[in-house]
């Protein structure tokens, strides 16, 4: 993953709980593994570990129903605001009363009606804030720091197996993200020398194109020797009518 590319992780939870109108529930657990984000063949685990939060919890965040930023349902912005986020041994905890809105109304049934019992969350990693080990062909990515927290969201589907959500409400469905390994540098490379030939065919093309627009404009040869066919016939033209003229006289 890139510096600035936002991730988003889905976690299973265990049975919602409720308070009237209020939502909460942990969009994250500390030193939980995550279900297989990778391939059977190329197993993909993550860790998060306690510490990782710290540094964005005043960081501008939305509750946002299946990350969609249109079906906002709290924010806190600098701390404060109606979502109201926290850090403790377990994880990351969010917590806020559903809106009186239909994106609200709807999260409150699906909650009630047990559709939805798992949480999500939006970061960006900071740069150094990942190590990756290998256990045999799995590979095992562990986080320690974020750069920044984006939103939180009861969801339908998991990543971790291991999240709960509590309220009187809720419902969202998302997709799941699957990692996606940063490319090579042999991968850059050939990207590389693939643009530069797509670079280098479209040079030719436009030589060509420019060459055969002159072509279409300057005389060839058989045109130069077309105009002086024409000039020496009527030289000759003229040489006979002088000489006729000359012994007319």
């Amino acid at each position: 993953m890139t510096k600035h590319e936002p991730e988003r992780r889905f976690m299973a939870a265990s049975a919602p709980t409720a308070t009237g109108r209020k939502i909460s529930g942990y969009a994250a657990k500390f030193n939980t593994r995550s279900q297989n984000l990778g391939s059977a063949e190329s197993p993909f685990f993550e860790i998060i570990k306690p510490g990782a939060f710290d540094g964005v919890l005043n960081d501008d965040v939305r509750a946002l129903v299946n990350h969609d930023a249109s079906l906002i349902l709290a924010r806190s912005k600098n701390g404060k605001g109606s979502l109201k986020l926290s850090v403790d041994s377990v994880g990351l905890r969010y917590e806020f009363e559903a809106p009186n809105t239909q994106a609200g109304a709807d999260l409150l049934e699906s909650i009630k009606r047990g559709d939805l019992d798992q949480s999500s969350f939006s970061f960006i990693c900071d740069p150094s804030g990942s190590t990756y080990t290998k256990e045999g062909k799995a590979t095992v990515r562990t986080i320690s720091k974020f750069a920044q927290l984006l939103d939180v969201s009861p969801v339908t589907f998991p990543a971790y197996a291991d999240t709960t959500v509590a309220a009187r409400a809720a419902g969202h469905v998302p997709a799941v993200v699957a990692h996606k390994p940063a490319p090579s540098a042999a991968d850059i490379l050939a990207r590389l020398r693939e643009s530069d030939e797509k670079h280098r065919r479209a040079l030719v093309a436009l030589d060509t194109a420019v060459a055969l627009a002159c072509r279409d404009k300057l005389p060839t040869a058989a045109d130069h020797r077309a105009k002086l066919r024409k000039s020496e016939e009527s030289n000759r033209t003229l040489t006979t009518k002088l000489a006729r003229l000359q012994s007319d006289i």
